[in-house]
């Protein structure tokens, strides 16, 4: 088992670019006065292909750290969003409130939205890393790795039905295990273990596929396992399109880094500009843009610290026993260290 030892920059950008999506498609929604529309989520699809990818990349990790620092990476910022959240909410006199799956992202049927965190895509993540982490425990192969991701990949498009809006959020257990949008996160694993060979794709034929992909994906219902195929298909390949691309751009890389506080914050800042202002309609889109983005950015950043002292003192935090990490390809110590942080 070997892992890829590069920072991606590519990558890092790519989350801005999926945390600018999600903000536009919530500023929309509220803008319109609280009415869908009609588009594809492919900001959280992205950040599913991006969380596959990288969680591959980490699977020669120390099977300890790995687990510590999928945890240090949701929690903390994650509660520590909810307590600013609930402040500004509690200002304006909006009821808040908490419930155990809230708190704990288990998988739930039941969706506690008052803090308007969208929580539900951390509980698909959790799910995941705890899948991750039993794989990576057990040390399968690249090849069962491969395998296993496939027939995810196959039994949710044979099994999954196209749910609404709330299924498709809060599936609970067993149903998220099948549930459409979980398909990415596969997607994304084999395309981080086999980057090396999938990187051999000229750069704009994977954008053509990704194109086209997306395009397809108007041919089937809101939220079906098909429909989230090709989004999937999209996102991974525009992912090994741009993994590799060393953009030099300040502001890729701040927004990068920014970019879970920015998914954490954006909406209840949203919400309380529109509570303050009264003011609705399309033409107030780019100002509730432009809110969201600005305070999640600012939250963002002071995650990003967050993360990066807890990370580096993982092993006091937890004080657990630390595993004998297997052999793994030469890697680079501060390049290592730099896509842990980031990760």
């Amino acid at each position: 088992m070997t892992a890829s030892p590069r920072f991606f920059g590519g990558i890092h950008a790519l989350r801005a670019v999926a945390a600018i999506l999600v903000v536009g498609e919530h500023a929309a929604y509220v803008a319109n006065h609280y009415t869908p529309i009609r588009m594809t989520s492919f900001g959280v699809v992205l950040f599913f292909a991006i969380s596959g990818f990288v969680i591959a990349l980490q699977r020669a990790k120390n099977w300890t750290n790995f687990v510590q620092h999928r945890l240090l990476r949701i929690y903390p910022s994650y509660w520590l969003a909810m307590i600013v959240a609930a402040i500004g909410l509690a200002a304006i006199r909006s009821p808040v409130s908490a419930s155990a799956s809230s708190l704990l992202l288990y998988p739930s049927t039941v969706s506690n939205s008052t803090l308007t965190i969208p929580y539900w895509t951390l509980a698909f993540e959790i799910i995941f890393y705890a899948l991750a982490s039993v794989a990576y425990w057990v040390r399968l192969s690249d090849r069962s790795l491969t395998i296993l991701a496939v027939i995810w990949i196959l039994v949710v498009n044979l099994v999954a039905a196209a749910p609404d809006v709330g299924r498709y959020t809060f599936p609970g257990l067993p149903g998220i295990l099948w549930s459409p949008a979980v398909q990415v996160f596969p997607m994304g694993v084999i395309c981080g273990i086999h980057f090396d060979d999938l990187r051999k794709v000229p750069r704009l034929a994977g954008l053509l596929v990704a194109l086209v992909a997306f395009c397809v994906s108007f041919a089937f219902p809101e939220y079906s396992s098909h429909k989230l195929l090709f989004l999937g298909v999209a996102a991974t390949s525009l992912l090994l399109a741009v993994a590799d691309i060393d953009l030099n751009s300040r502001m890729a890389g701040t927004l990068g880094d920014a970019s879970y506080g920015i998914y954490l914050l954006h909406f209840p800042a949203i919400i309380i500009a529109v509570h303050v202002l009264h003011v609705q309609g399309l033409a107030w889109l780019p100002l509730y843009f432009a809110i969201g983005l600005m305070a999640g950015y600012v939250f963002g950043l002071l995650d990003c610290r967050i993360y990066r002292r807890l990370a580096a003192n993982s092993s006091r935090i937890f004080r657990l026993p630390t595993r004998t990490k297997e052999p793994a390809a030469a890697t680079s110590g501060a390049i290592q260290s730099e896509q842990d942080q980031r990760s």
